[in-house]
């Protein structure tokens, strides 16, 4: 299916390319392949700029590997879908040249805000509005809790950066390496906070599965709202999370190359992903939490009705 997409979309830009203007800007697009999602982001972004004067050649990790040495020189910029496309790409990009991204969770653990060229949107949603969706969800809550391990605390690493720097916001910290056996021991400590909420994010290390499951079996046995990182997480357990649209990182980061292309100033160039809540009700009654119905009403997937 992907691969007559792909057929598609270049069939499309090369017919497209024979009309473009002489200083039409020269994209590489490059697609982290074997996720949906990812397709579906690269889908949209192709959507929306195949009617500008961009010419694009839209290739996958693989076709990168198998080309070789790809003529780097020839493209104005790369856009880059997914973590592994940007890996595949970034260390043999021109100096200047800017590459943009999305669909990727952590751009600084990749590189890509090492240049100030670059720019994208993050699979990331901002603590913040996070934090901001708890306190209309839940506006009796006042203490907040989650895992940090030691790396990240040492260095003040994402989430710290955008932990709200306040006794009512609680971390427990945790080692590096963690070993199963451990595992119910340092759930324990998060539990004993005592906090009105329990806030997680995708981190495989930090909250790896079987920390999960401790989590959200110990929460619901003490009536604790958790905040799940994903619409799985939730589904799982948790009271409420956020998910991510695929079409609308697609959406807007080609809105930005469109800007960056006509000249424009970006005013944020590595931008947080919008996002939609999510709710499981069953969990609700469980520990006995009315979701407002205005709140509800905005969520892309409601679970336990």
């Amino acid at each position: 299916m992907f691969t007559r997409f792909l057929t598609t979309i270049m069939t499309v830009l090369v017919l497209c390319g024979c009309v473009l203007a002489a200083d039409s800007a020269n994209l590489a697009v490059i697609l982290q392949e074997g996720n949906e999602e990812y397709e579906v982001a690269l889908e949209e972004f192709v959507h929306q700029v195949d009617n500008t004067e961009i010419k694009c050649s839209v290739m996958t990790c693989s076709d990168v590997e198998k080309a070789g040495e790809l003529n780097y020189a020839v493209y104005d910029m790369f856009v880059v879908i997914g973590s592994k496309a940007a890996l595949a790409v970034q260390d043999n990009v021109p100096r200047g040249i800017p590459v943009a991204y999305c669909m990727v969770y952590s751009p600084e653990k990749v590189g890509l805000t090492s240049e100030p060229v670059n720019f994208g949107i993050s699979l990331r949603v901002s603590v913040s509005d996070q934090i901001g969706l708890v306190r209309q969800v839940l506006p009796y809550s006042k203490t907040m809790v989650t895992f940090i391990n030691q790396t990240q605390f040492s260095r003040q690493d994402w989430p710290l950066t955008e932990w709200p720097e306040s006794p009512d916001y609680m971390t427990v910290i945790v080692p590096d390496e963690i070993r199963n056996s451990e595992r119910a021991g340092h759930v324990k400590r998060l539990i004993n906070t005592s906090p009105d909420v329990i806030w997680t994010y995708p981190d495989s290390n930090v909250f790896h599965m079987i920390t999960m499951k401790m989590v959200l079996l110990e929460s619901i046995r003490r009536k604790i709202p958790v905040f799940g990182y994903s619409e799985n997480v939730v589904k799982a357990g948790a009271l409420m999370g956020v998910t991510v649209e695929s079409r609308d990182q697609g959406r807007q980061l080609a809105e930005m190359v469109r800007a960056v292309i006509a000249g424009e100033e970006l005013v944020e160039r590595h931008r947080n992903a919008s996002f939609k809540p999510v709710f499981n009700l069953a969990v609700a009654d469980i520990i006995g939490v009315e979701i407002p119905e205005n709140i509800l009403s905005q969520a892309k997937y409601v679970y336990g009705r």
